[in-house]
């Protein structure tokens, strides 16, 4: 199974945008690199391909397309219109790891240039591409295929009542029992078409289909079925309890089935505001039917939560800064906003 070139002008085109005379700096892997710039200059954009230096061993980009360096990054993002960043849904083999020297974890830090085009307000995508694996990559390319006028009109109802809403209570068969506060913020509507009245922090994410609010405090018990951060590449926990008090984890009295001793040594080396809610969001692409354990497309799932913790100042224009933003998936959540219920076990109302 592959992406088709007609869907994927659609998504180019439809979903992102990219209209003539544009310019589009363009990351990923090199096959894909290339089909989107096909895409981009079908319409008359002009793309331009950047290739990371970890690939230098391979095979160049075709100079069909204009080739942009790593010392051209900073004056090559003065002047581009959008960004599309592809993603491949696979995750790096856990690497061995000597008993009692549990290895450092990594946290993705931002360059200069990517800051840059923050400040600039270019639009930009998250392009996940079906890869990996054949369940994954049949999972992936389901949800590219997903219904978007479905999920926009259904993200933008969500959009009011979320806008209208000053508490949610998200409660689960497992025990989760979490009142969340929304003081007035606003609602960013990733559903797979780009418009600037939906996406409030400029990110478009690709195959999309999730609604997000960042909370204003939290209180009480969050349990996650199963937790997992992708680039800290150390397991899995799970029945992770999460007790929050005035917006924050209580680490004090943090609980796990397994896995404690990871989620610890990750919110040890994390810096910033890595205890505090960032955002809460509710999952809208029905083709999105099961976890992957790929969390850009696992909170996606059409009636399914997710809550964060950690960074939001760069993703969604909030207050928390930190090296860590952590996600966390809730399966058949019952939602209320304002003790009217919207949601029960994943179904809509």
């Amino acid at each position: 199974m592959t992406l088709l070139r007609a869907e994927l002008s659609r998504i180019i085109t439809g979903s992102l945008g990219i209209k003539a005379g544009e310019k589009v700096l363009i990351m990923g892997p090199e096959k894909w690199m290339r089909a989107v710039a096909v895409e981009c200059q079908e319409v008359g954009a002009s793309p331009l391909l950047y290739r990371s230096p970890r690939r230098s061993g391979r095979a160049r980009v075709s100079s069909r397309f204009r080739s942009v360096a790593a010392d051209q990054l900073p004056a090559v993002v003065e002047e581009i219109n959008a960004w599309v960043e592809i993603r491949l849904p696979i995750t790096r083999r856990r690497t061995k790891q000597t008993p009692g020297k549990p290895q450092a974890v990594e946290f993705p830090k931002m360059s200069d240039w990517e800051l840059r085009i923050i400040e600039r307000r270019v639009r930009q995508c998250e392009f996940t591409v079906p890869a990996g694996p054949r369940r994954r990559r049949e999972a992936v390319l389901e949800a590219l295929r997903a219904d978007v006028d479905h999920m926009v009109a259904l993200g933008r109802k969500l959009q009011e009542a979320l806008t209208r809403a000053t508490n949610v209570h998200v409660t689960t068969e497992l025990g989760t029992d979490l009142y969340l506060t929304l003081a007035g913020t606003s609602v960013a509507v990733d559903c797979g078409r780009w418009d600037p009245g939906l996406q409030v922090d400029n990110i478009l994410y690709v195959p999309g289909g999730v609604v997000e609010v960042i909370p204003a405090s939290a209180e009480g018990l969050v349990i996650v079925p199963r937790a997992y951060l992708a680039y800290a590449h150390a397991g899995y926990i799970r029945d992770l309890r999460l007790q929050f008090e005035k917006g924050r984890v209580n680490l004090e009295i943090v609980q796990a089935r397994s896995g404690l001793r990871i989620f610890n040594r990750i919110l040890k080396e994390a810096a910033g505001d890595k205890d505090v809610i960032a955002e809460f969001g509710i999952g809208v692409n029905p083709n999105v039917r099961e976890l992957i354990r790929y969390m850009a497309v696992d909170e996606m799932m059409g009636g399914c939560v997710h809550i964060a913790i950690g960074d939001n100042f760069w993703w969604m224009n909030g207050k928390n800064k930190s090296s860590l933003h952590w996600d966390f998936v809730l399966p058949e959540a019952k939602v209320e906003l304002d003790g009217r219920t919207i949601m029960n076990r994943g179904e809509f109302r």
